[in-house]
């Protein structure tokens, strides 16, 4: 019996599952070239490596096919990260902090081509969604770290759901940090579900990382655990207050 391939190739490449093959290529092609790294280009032989088996695997339709075929009883998606596709998913998000402005990449959301602007990055948005373009802080962005330590909140939030016509959604926010958010909705979610969030305090791409039914009798029945793939700031740091839950 053939050993079912576990590595999530969608999450290394940054696509969806469904993603169509001109997403795979463009995702392959802004990791390698516009993020650097291809080992010509600085980056590490090993994270290149496993970047090319997973390109190597979506872009052929048929070799696709069985990836997915072989995943279905339990999605890839669901798959905690092995120490490779971490070390994978590190170099990209602190590669994409210091892309050169100006390059091309595309909505997290959406899909749509966008430049980073030269100037106030943190502020740049799509031109077809209004989606953020700039990845969140990191753990080697210490004063950034700092402003932004997890702290509860409670307040109110909307989202749309990638691929859906329906929408915005509400929810209540619970809880942030420099990584994701907690919110509370009227709806279960799969994990891995992109969505666009909009609120008083950010606007954010997300992805589903959980979706817990929540206790008996409560408004909003489905506790979601998100992280951010990018974020835009709407308030100052400071508005970030402590509430009681």
């Amino acid at each position: 019996m053939a050993r079912v391939n576990r590595r999530n190739y969608y999450r290394i490449l940054h696509v969806q599952p469904d993603a169509p093959a001109a997403v795979i290529r463009m995702a392959y092609r802004t990791l390698m070239q516009k993020l650097r790294l291809h080992p010509d280009l600085g980056g590490d032989g090993a994270t290149a490596s496993l970047i090319n088996e997973a390109y190597a695997v979506l872009s052929d339709s048929q070799r696709r096919a069985d990836y997915d075929a072989q995943n279905t009883a339990r999605p890839a998606r669901d798959v905690p990260q092995s120490a490779e596709e971490s070390t994978v998913m590190s170099q990209t998000s602190a590669n994409a902090a210091l892309a050169p402005r100006g390059d091309p990449m595309h909505c997290a959301f959406c899909g749509a081509t966008a430049l980073l602007p030269t100037q106030d990055t943190a502020s740049a948005r799509c031109a077809s969604c209004r989606s953020p373009l700039a990845p969140p802080p990191r753990d080697s962005h210490l004063a950034a770290r700092r402003a932004f330590d997890r702290q509860p909140l409670a307040g109110s939030m909307e989202y749309f759901v990638r691929g859906s016509a329906h929408g915005p959604r509400p929810a209540a926010l619970r809880d942030f940090s420099p990584g994701g958010v907690l919110v509370t909705t009227p709806e279960q979610l799969p994990s891995g579900s992109v969505l666009a969030v909009k609120s008083p305090l950010f606007d954010a791409v997300v992805r589903v990382v959980s979706c817990e039914e929540g206790a008996p009798g409560e408004v909003h029945a489905w506790h979601m655990r998100l992280e951010f793939l990018t974020l835009a700031l709407n308030a100052p740091t400071g508005s970030f207050v402590a509430t009681q839950v």
